[in-house]
C-alpha cells in the first residue's frame, strides 16, 4: 500500500501503536550484551587469586611480629596488581567501544509521515528512506526505488552494488547514489553488522607465550607454597621450639623467595617502557603486551589497497583513439562526465583530478557504476552519451589496434578503463554498441616505503601474504611490482567454501583474492594452527575479525573506527615503513625480559631448593626478608633499569621464561649446594655462628652477581661499569646497614676476609656445578 505525493511514491510505514507493540514483543533494534566484563569483575579477577592470598597472608603474619621493615615486598606486589587491572581494563574498554554502526539518525516512516529516529528506536518491519550518504542501520529489503550500495567495509567488494526491489541490504553498508525505501527484516543481534561486532568482541586472542608461562609458574608456586610453608613452620615451631615470631620470619623469607614477584614487575615495566617508545614513533598502543606477539612474528598479512598501495589512483596515460562527435575534445567530454556522475570511487576521483570538471551540458539520464555491470554512463540532452567501463564491455575493444594497447597495459599490471560514446538518438544505453574514444590507464601507486618492509621480512624469514577483496591477478601483479616473494602462488577465494580452507591452503599460497571477512579469519586461524605467529595489517570493517584473531593486529589511522578499535596497535601516520622498527622494539623488549628474568629466577629456584634442604637437615631457613630485599634492590633492581637500554634485536626464544629458568638453574643450584653444605657442616667449621651467617649471605650475593655479570654479555663500557658498581654497592650497603640486616660484623678487616672467602668458595662451587651439568648433558645425549 502506497500514498502518492506528487511524482514520488512512498510506502506506508508502521503506526506508532504497531511500533510500540513490536518493542513490547522484543522486536526492537536494541542490543544488550550481558557478557561484557565490568571493572568490578576485572578487579576481583586480579585481586582475589591464590597467589595474592599467600602474598598478603604472609604480610599479615610478618606484621604481627612487628618487623615492618620486612613488608617492603608488598609495594611491588601492589604495583603488579594495579598494573594488571589497568592493562586489562584499558583493553576491555577498547573492546566495548568496538562498533560498526555510526549511530546516525534514520529517516523512518511512522503514521504516514517521515520522522528521524535513532537506530536503537527502529523495530522489525519499519520502513526507512535511504539516499546517498546514508549508512544502513539495520538489515532490510528494498521495497521501492533503486540505490547503489558500497559494501566494501563489510565484504571487501570495492565497487558499488545495485540494490533494486526485493534485494537484501546489509547493515553497516553505505548508500552511494539513488533513493529507495526498505523494510527492516532483521533487528538487534540478528543484524549483519551487529553479528560481526559481537563476533569480533568475542574473538579473544590467545595469551602470549610469555604471559602463559608466567601464569603457569604462578599456579605452580601457589600449589607448592601451602604444604611447603606448613612443613617449614611446623618443623621450626614443633621440632626445634623456635619462637613464633622468628619462625614466621624464617618461613616468610623462604616462601616469598619462591614467588616470582620481581619477574612480574619486570614484565610490566618492560612492556610499558616499550609502549612509550612506540608512542614516540606515532603508534597508538591499545595492548602493551602486543610487543610480545610482534617480536615473534613469522607471517605478515597485508591488505592491498591502502596498505600495500597508498590507495591513491592516478591517471598514468591516455590513449586517444578518436575525437568525440560532440564537444570540443575528449577532455571536455570527460570534464562534463565527472562533474555530474554520482560515482565517487577512486577511479572517478582520479579522472576528475587529471581532467578537471565543468558543467556545460544538460543531463537527461545517469547510470552509476556497479561491480555487476562494470560500466557507468551519463546521457546529455543534445550531445549524446558518454560511457566509462571495463574493456570487455565494449565490442570495439576487441579490434587489433585497441586490443594491443589494452594488452600492453594489462601486462604491466595497470588498471584501465575504456571511454565510449553513443549518439543522442540511441534509446538503449549499451557499451557493447558504443564507439571507443580512448583508453585511460591508471597507476595504483605502491607505497614508497613498502620495499624496505619487504626486504626486512625476507632477511628475517617472515612470510608476507596479501589478503584482499580484489581480483587475485590484479593483486599478484601489484605484489610482483612491490617485490613480494612467491607472488605466483595465488588463489581465488571466491571458488573456495569456508569449510574448505585448510592450513595447507593458507601456508602454501601468498596471494589471496576475493576474500570475505570470515575467510580472512579462517586463513589466519589456519596459519596459527601450524604454530605460526601472525601479524595482520588492515584498515576496513572487513578486516575486524582478522585483526581481532591475529596474534598482533595493526590498523591504519585512516581506516574505519571499528578496525582501529579491533587492533592492538594503530599507525597514527599510516606509515607501514616503520614496521621493522616495531618488530625490532618487540624483540628488544622480550630479549631484555628473557635475559634479566633469569636473574630473578635465581632467587625463585634457590629459595625452593634451600627450603627443601632445610626440611631435610631440620634447620631454619638461613635468611631474613630484609636481607633478600637488599639483593633484590641492588642486584636485581637498579641494574635491571640500566639493562632496559640494551639493544638486542635478534630473534626471540619461542618460550622466553622457560629459557630464563634454564639460564638461572646453574646459579640456583650453586647457591643451594654452597649454603646447604655450610648448614650441614656448620658445627665442624672454624667459624662462629655469626660469621657462618655472614658467609652464607655473601655467597648468595656473589653467585647472584655472577648471574648479573653473565647476562650483561656482550659487554660494553656501560655494562662493565654497571657490573663493577653493583659489586661495590651491594657489599658497601651490607656493611653500612649491618644492624638492619642483623649481621654481626666486628670489623672492616673481618668483613673483607669473609667477602674474599665467599668469593673463592662461590666461584669454585659455580665452576664445579657448570662442569657437572655439562657432563650430565653429554651423557644424557649419548644415551638418548
Amino acid at each position: 500500500m502506497v500514498k502518492t505525493a506528487g511524482k514520488q511514491t512512498e510506502p506506508l510505514g508502521l503506526t506508532s501503536g504497531e511500533a510500540t507493540e513490536q518493542q513490547r514483543k522484543g522486536l526492537g533494534n536494541q542490543v544488550t550484551e550481558s557478557d561484557q566484563t565490568s571493572l568490578g569483575k576485572i578487579i576481583r579477577r586480579n585481586l582475589f587469586t591464590w597467589l595474592n592470598f599467600f602474598q598478603f597472608g604472609i604480610g599479615v603474619l610478618v606484621a604481627l611480629t612487628g618487623s615492618y621493615i620486612n613488608l617492603l615486598y608488598l609495594v611491588v606486589v601492589s604495583f603488579n596488581i594495579i598494573s594488571g587491572i589497568v592493562q586489562e581494563w584499558r583493553a576491555q574498554k577498547v573492546t566495548n567501544q568496538l562498533a560498526i554502526l555510526a549511530g546516525n539518525q534514520v529517516r523512518t516512516l511512522r503514521d504516514g509521515a517521515t520522522i528521524k529516529l535513532n537506530p536503537m528506536q527502529l523495530v522489525l518491519n519499519d520502513v526507512v528512506e535511504l539516499t546517498a550518504g546514508d549508512q544502513i542501520s539495520a538489515d532490510a529489503i528494498v521495497i521501492n526505488g533503486q540505490i547503489f550500495a558500497n559494501e566494501a567495509l563489510l565484504t571487501g567488494e570495492v565497487d558499488p552494488i545495485v540494490k533494486e526491489k526485493g534485494t537484501q541490504l546489509l547493515s553497516g553498508s553505505f548508500v552511494v547514489s539513488g533513493k529507495a525505501y526498505a523494510r527492516i527484516n532483521r533487528v538487534g543481534k540478528d543484524n549483519f553488522a551487529t553479528q560481526l561486532t559481537m563476533q569480533a568482541r568475542a574473538n579473544q586472542r590467545e595469551t602470549s607465550p610469555i604471559l602463559q608461562s608466567m601464569l603457569k609458574f604462578n599456579n605452580i608456586a601457589s600449589v607448592i607454597m601451602l604444604p611447603l610453608g606448613a612443613a617449614l613452620f611446623a618443623q621450626s615451631y614443633l621440632l626445634r621450639n623456635t619462637a613464633v615470631h622468628q619462625t614466621i620470619l624464617n618461613t616468610a623469607t623462604a616462601l616469598l623467595g619462591i614467588l616470582p614477584i620481581g619477574v612480574q614487575l619486570l614484565l610490566g615495566v618492560s612492556f610499558i617502557a616499550g609502549s612509550v617508545w612506540l608512542s614516540v614513533k606515532h603508534v597508538l598502543v591499545h595492548d602493551v603486551y602486543s610487543l610480545a606477539a610482534l617480536s615473534r612474528t613469522d607471517v605478515l598479512c597485508l591488505d592491498k589497497t591502502g596498505t600495500l598501495t597508498d590507495g591513491k589512483i592516478t591517471v598514468a596515460d591516455v590513449h586517444e583513439i578518436k575525437s568525440p562527435d560532440f564537444g570540443e575534445s575528449l577532455k571536455q567530454a570527460l570534464q562534463n562526465f565527472v562533474a555530474v556522475t554520482d560515482d565517487n570511487n577512486s577511479t572517478f576521483q582520479a579522472l576528475e583530478n587529471h581532467f578537471g570538471a565543468r558543467r556545460d551540458w544538460t543531463v537527461s539520464r545517469k547510470i552509476p557504476f556497479s561491480s555487476e555491470t562494470k560500466w557507468s554512463a551519463v546521457k546529455f540532452d543534445q550531445q549524446g552519451t558518454i560511457l566509462i567501463g571495463a574493456p570487455e564491455k565494449f565490442d570495439e575493444a576487441a579490434t587489433p589496434v585497441i586490443a594491443e594497447k589494452i594488452l600492453l597495459a594489462q601486462q604491466q599490471g595497470k588498471r584501465l578503463v575504456c571511454v565510449g560514446q553513443l549518439p543522442s538518438d540511441v534509446k538503449e544505453i549499451d557499451p557493447a554498441k558504443a564507439e571507443v574514444l580512448a583508453i585511460v590507464v591508471f597507476n595504483d601507486q605502491i607505497r614508497t616505503n613498502v620495499q624496505h618492509v619487504l626486504d626486512y621480512c625476507a632477511n628475517q624469514q617472515i612470510d608476507v601474504k596479501v589478503i584482499s577483496g580484489d581480483n587475485p591477478l590484479t593483486i599478484a601483479t601489484v605484489a610482483d611490482q612491490a617485490g613480494i616473494q612467491n607472488n605466483d602462488r595465488l588463489v581465488d577465494m571466491a571458488a573456495i567454501e569456508d569449510e574448505e580452507i585448510t592450513p595447507e591452503i593458507a601456508e602454501n599460497n601468498a596471494i589471496f583474492g576475493r576474500v570475505t571477512p570470515n575467510q580472512k579469519l579462517k586463513l589466519i586461524r589456519s596459519l596459527q594452527s601450524h604454530h605460526r605467529t601472525v601479524t595482520m595489517i588492515g584498515d576496513g570493517v572487513n578486516d575486524v575479525l582478522a585483526l581481532r584473531s591475529a596474534d598482533c593486529g595493526i590498523a591504519m589511522n585512516s581506516g574505519s573506527p571499528a578496525a582501529q578499535q579491533a587492533a592492538q596497535l594503530v599507525l597514527l601516520n599510516d606509515n607501514i615503513g616503520g614496521l621493522p622498527d616495531l618488530i625490532n622494539e618487540g624483540r628488544r623488549v622480550v630479549n631484555i625480559i628473557t635475559s634479566v628474568s633469569s636473574l630473578f629466577f635465581v632467587k625463585v629456584l634457590y629459595s625452593l631448593f634451600l627450603s627443601l634442604v632445610c626440611l631435610l637437615l631440620n634447620v631454619p631457613f638461613p635468611f631474613l626478608p630484609i636481607e633478600i630485599t637488599l639483593i633484590d634492590i641492588l642486584i636485581e633492581g637498579y641494574p635491571t633499569f640500566f639493562l632496559q637500554f640494551s639493544n638486542d634485536k635478534s630473534p626471540v626464544k619461542r618460550q622466553p621464561l622457560r629459557f630464563a629458568i634454564k639460564q638461572a638453574f646453574p646459579f640456583a643450584v650453586s647457591i643451594t649446594v654452597g649454603v646447604g653444605a655450610i648448614l650441614a657442616l656448620s658445627k665442624s667449621l672454624p667459624l662462629s655462628s655469626s660469621q657462618i651467617q655472614i658467609l652464607m649471605f655473601y655467597m648468595v650475593i656473589w653467585i647472584t652477581l655472577f648471574s648479573l655479570i653473565k647476562i650483561c654479555r656482550p659487554y660494553n663500557l656501560l655494562k662493565l661499569l654497571l657490573a663493577v658498581v653493583s659489586v661495590v654497592t651491594v657489599f658497601v650497603a651490607a656493611y653500612l646497614f649491618k644492624s638492619l640486616l642483623s649481621l654481626q660484623i666486628n670489623s672492616l678487616q673481618e668483613n673483607m676476609s669473609l667477602i674474599g672467602l665467599a668469593f673463592v668458595s662461590s666461584l669454585i662451587i659455580y665452576l664445579v656445578i657448570v662442569v657437572a651439568i655439562g657432563i650430565f648433558k653429554r651423557v644424557f645425549r649419548s644415551n638418548k
